[in-house]
């Protein structure tokens, strides 16, 4: 193992006190040598600081080398922590006086600690291993002459189809220095692919729906895009069976349901008054009225005046989709008619629905608490405090929420509602191009975040990679070749997170190097200049793939440390 180094097991350990860094940042500090955070298969491993370590029950893995933990109540401070994320999903060593050993806890990824870095005694030679571009190894001294692999620059984003329309398109745009493969054009009767743009003539449900995919090649290799979908909306006419009449008691609240037609893929409600003309309920400009996203209409206080309500609909696409129509269609239902009864007002409440946060009756003040910390500083509120917004919402930020209404400080509701973040994946740690030399074990690892925890599957040119005895071994985010062959191991790799909202993918390129020692970008000085009694450096420099073997010569004779 180089210096600074610890040697164990076949492995080599580098132990940094300080600084302490955070999850992510130690992540990175190890794999800039090539290493990533420690993967504890020993109880002579154990240390006080980060592991690889992460998940829950069956999925717990070291993400350093893919490897389960067992599941030994032993081996934790407390059997709480290893059944439950809510201190952090990331494993540390934490010191248990009662015991008098290091054992496993978990902490969140913001925490500081000192951290393990650890790295197979194979590849220890990564450590050392001169910075190598794409430059490396060639004459190209210009990096926009360099050739590089397919790499996407804008990925596909899945459509919703409306009918009747001429065309929809989905396209893809990727980065192919060099290749010259960008002027690709395939034409049918029903579709054309203009390099990366896939174009649909006269969409059809039945022949087009699905899921699609863009490859893109050189001579480098090949590059699978994220995969999209393409559907067909529509949305159906309201029912023209009149609906019946809401009773509502005077200066009380309720709730007006709105009968919602069939719909693909999502619809915005809005509502409007029949007063005269088709009034849009203004929920700003009235504190009392609020039109929740279930479609509901709430009041938190009734006026005497007796009004006919419209439900009003347009369809729209979700998030990350987008709508392909000539026309973005809308709905409106029949009136609903609002019956008022009653000619006094009766002390209550509040009282908060199960459904929604909704109140009665008014005055009514707005609050909101967080049980497992502070509310985001991110966060703001609308609909004078009935909505609790989170923008660019992280996982982090789930836990349970409080909403407390208080009527004139004498009354007082509280409703507490359970948030769950899930995410489609996102890659912390994306794979980097590698430049590698011929018959050396190499190592790559991928790490995505996700919830539900995502599975990874491995592609080489755009087709999937397995292992195979003594040549290549796939374990969960982790590929490793044990003897790197300019033959066949060249080429783009892909590193896939799939959950059950999405896919992402990696992509890297992998070169592997076998070349005789150069001087072409690092010529030695043919003469220097040198202080009498003083010392004097001649830098040897040379590129070689594998690391050339150096040694100096003084008039033909071989220079030798002692001399």
């Amino acid at each position: 193992c180089p210096a600074g180094w610890v040697e164990f097991e076949n492995h080599c350990y580098h132990f940094v006190f300080y600084p302490t860094f955070a999850f992510k940042e130690a992540t990175s500090a190890c794999q800039i040598d090539g290493a990533y955070l420690v993967s504890v298969n020993s109880d002579s491993e154990a240390n006080k600081w980060w592991t690889s370590g992460s998940g829950l029950g069956s999925e717990m893995r070291w993400t350093g080398d893919g490897t389960l933990i067992p599941l030994s109540v032993e081996m934790w401070a407390n059997e709480e922590e290893m059944n439950s994320i809510q201190n952090g999903q990331h494993i540390v060593f934490v010191y248990t006086v009662v015991v008098g050993k290091f054992m496993f806890g978990r902490q969140t990824p913001s925490a500081k600690w000192p951290y393990v870095c650890e790295i197979s005694l194979n590849e220890a030679y990564r450590i050392l291993q001169q910075e190598r571009d794409h430059m490396f190894g060639t004459d190209i001294m210009d990096p926009n002459n360099v050739v590089l692999g397919p790499k996407f620059i804008t990925q596909p984003r899945s459509i919703v189809v409306l009918p009747p329309l001429a065309t929809a398109f989905v396209e893809c745009w990727y980065r192919d220095q060099g290749a010259g493969a960008m002027n690709e054009m395939v034409t049918t009767s029903w579709y054309t692919i203009t390099n990366g743009k896939l174009t649909i003539h006269n969409p059809d449900e039945t022949r087009d729906e699905g899921m699609y995919q863009c490859l893109a090649s050189n001579i480098i290799g090949s590059v699978l895009s994220d995969p999209v979908r393409i559907t067909f909306g529509f949305i159906h006419e309201f029912s023209n069976h009149p609906p019946g009449g809401v009773t509502a008691k005077l200066y009380q609240g309720i709730a007006i349901s709105c009968q919602l037609p069939a719909y693909n893929p999502a619809v915005s409600v809005k509502w409007y008054k029949e007063d005269g003309g088709q009034n849009f309920m203004r929920t700003d400009l009235h504190p009392y009225i609020f039109v929740s996203n279930n479609g509901k209409l709430y009041f938190s206080e009734i006026s005497q005046m007796d009004a006919e309500y419209h439900c009003f609909v347009n369809l729209v696409s979700p998030v990350g989709q987008i709508l392909s129509a000539n026309q973005y269609p809308s709905r409106s239902s029949l009136g609903i008619q609002l019956v008022v009864t009653g000619d006094m007002a009766i002390d209550y409440g509040p009282e908060i629905h199960n459904d929604f946060p909704a109140v009665f009756p008014l005055p009514l003040y707005y609050s909101w608490s967080r049980d497992n910390g502070p509310i985001p500083e991110k966060a703001s509120l609308m609909e004078h405090g009935r909505m609790l917004v989170l923008p660019d919402a992280q996982i982090e930020d789930g836990g349970n929420y409080t909403c407390i209404v208080e009527r004139e400080k004498s009354s007082v509701q509280q409703k507490t509602l359970h948030l769950i973040i899930e995410a489609r994946p996102f890659f912390i740690f994306p794979l980097s191009d590698q430049h590698v030399d011929i018959d050396r074990q190499f190592t790559w690892r991928c790490e995505a975040m996700g919830v539900p925890r995502p599975i990874y599957t491995w592609f080489k040119d755009g087709k999937q990679l397995y292992s195979i005895p003594g040549d290549i071994e796939v374990q969960v985010n982790t590929l490793t070749i044990f003897k790197t062959d300019p033959k066949k191991h060249p080429g783009m790799y892909q590193c896939m997170a799939v959950n059950v909202h999405g896919t992402t993918f990696t992509t890297a390129q992998l070169r592997v190097l076998s070349f005789a020692p150069s001087f072409l970008k690092r010529p030695v000085n043919p003469s220097q200049f040198g202080t009498m009694g003083g010392s004097v450096i001649i830098l040897c420099q040379p590129e070689a793939a594998p690391p050339a073997t150096i040694a100096w010569l003084k008039d033909n004779r071989e220079l030798h440390a002692a001399e």
